[in-house]
């Protein structure tokens, strides 16, 4: 029961941080389609895409490596942090000089344009995701929760500040996220003594090699991600135009509530997820973990499905409303991105991470070939589907080779059978224009809870051993 309550203090904690606060970030969403053309957010969504791809391209994902070296209690933490940012301060210089470069050329006109604002966001975010990895590493989660709900509020402020008092447009949006990263960085910074974690004398060439052959493989996998993730993004830019993409890129904002519960869950998991491999009930308890996650990412995949237009008419303003007909199949790819990342557990614990790479890889070539028939065919719908597609076929992958380490105990064929209903949930959704397709929807929803009753049940029973075995 230890390893229960483990798991579920931190989901605890990170829920302060990370719900909450994103929460507050989330009903950002009818300001910025106010304050923004379709054209000016899809401008900034084509620059934050890009950044999310040099990453860890430039950092080599060195951030996950430094977690997950950390949390091995024979490696100095000083020494993995230092050898990270050795790392993350060699990509900053690396990046400016591409900068220049794309500036001399006018390669990418819309990155020259926010060239300056691109520097600024990538040289933040990656601190702040290294100083957020090492406080995961050396278990510091209240910290890490701390940092997000002050770089979450700071976000608040500094958009309302920047764009309805100073009226600054993209280049307010762009200083928001700047500077709500370096608030939760300067927090780190004193309360980790990150500056005491710096090792002057020179670190570790084997420490260094390990930790490199750790994170390559999470490089590969993270560009695969991206490509799962936002290569449509380009694609439909360079297909359907800027002001289509600023349509599709808002519609991930509905799934970003899913995102919310992943998040929190995932940051807690990996680490139970490795404290927990070496135990001899480690079978029972990743099984049980994996039906409960899926339950709730499936049940909260159809409350959406069924609430989309609500939401949407609450958030979306203007001509970025129809961008609610995107949503239902992105909550679907969400739903199989989810359990792809808990199975990702797995791999992390006992380090293999070529299982990463090679399983988003096949998934980000399915992603691209769909993309370009399906977007071609049937324009940004097809974007939508193709991503959904290719996380299936993610989590297909992980499933399968995940059975050389440990067996996980699912109903395939009930989860099979229910993701089908989800799939049918979101083309009525989309489909259907009259007020019977509410009651279509409710009925499909009862129906999925009746057939997770055994998991309902057993999380009952968890949550009640949880509050009262001391």
């Amino acid at each position: 029961m230890e390893k229960y309550k483990y798991l579920f203090k931190n989901i605890g904690l990170l829920t302060i941080s990370n719900f909450g606060s994103k929460i507050l970030v989330f009903f950002l969403v009818p300001l910025y389609t106010r304050v923004l053309s379709t054209a000016e957010y899809g401008s900034y969504d084509i620059v934050i895409t890009t950044i999310n791809l040099l990453l860890p391209i430039l950092t080599l994902s060195i951030s996950e490596s430094v977690m997950r070296f950390t949390l091995d209690k024979n490696n100095d933490p000083k020494e993995t942090f230092t050898i990270g940012l050795k790392i993350v301060i060699r990509a900053w210089l690396f990046l400016i000089l591409l900068i220049i470069l794309n500036n001399k050329f006018n390669i990418i006109s819309i990155l020259k344009t926010y060239s300056l604002y691109m520097l600024l966001l990538f040289f933040v975010n990656s601190l702040y995701r290294l100083c957020s990895q090492f406080a995961r590493g050396t278990e510091k989660i209240v910290d890490l929760s701390i940092a997000g709900v002050i770089s979450s509020f700071a976000m608040v402020i500094f958009n309302v500040l920047f764009l309805l008092y100073f009226k600054l447009g993209i280049a307010g949006f762009f200083l928001a996220n700047i500077l709500s990263y370096l608030m939760a960085i300067i927090y780190y910074i004193f309360r980790l003594k990150i500056y005491s974690q710096i090792v002057i004398t020179k670190t570790s060439t084997k420490m260094i090699k390990d930790m490199k052959d750790y994170s390559k493989p999470l490089t590969l996998n993270s560009i695969s991600w991206w490509i799962n993730n936002a290569a449509d993004r380009y694609i439909v830019t360079w297909m359907c135009g800027l002001a289509v993409n600023g349509v599709y890129a808002i519609a991930y904002k509905i799934p970003s509530i899913l995102e919310v519960f992943q998040s929190i869950f995932l940051q807690a998991w990996q680490i139970s997820a490795v404290k927990s491999f070496e135990d001899n009930d480690k079978e029972i308890f990743f099984s049980q973990i994996y039906n409960i996650y899926n339950f709730f990412m499936v049940m909260l995949c159809s409350v959406l499905i069924i609430m989309v237009k609500f939401v949407a008419g609450i958030l979306f303003a203007n001509e970025f409303y129809w961008a609610w007909v995107f949503v239902p199949v992105i909550l679907l790819a969400n739903v199989f991105g989810a359990m792809s990342g808990l199975i990702g557990g797995v791999f992390s614990a006992v380090k293999d991470t070529k299982i990463y790479s090679y399983s988003t890889t096949i998934g980000a070539i399915t992603n691209i070939v769909l993309n370009i028939i399906l977007i071609y065919l049937i324009g940004a719908m097809g974007a939508a589907i193709a991503t959904a597609t290719s996380y299936f076929v993610v989590w297909v992958i992980r499933l399968i080779n995940s059975k050389k380490y440990i067996a996980i105990k699912i109903n395939l064929k009930r989860d099979l059978f229910v993701y089908f209903i989800l799939v049918l949930q979101a083309v009525f959704m989309i489909n259907i224009s009259s007020i019977k397709v509410y009651i279509i929807e409710l009925i499909m929803f009862t129906f999925i809870g009746f057939l997770y009753y055994k998991e309902i049940k057993g999380l009952f029973k968890k949550i009640k051993q949880y509050v009262f075995i001391k």
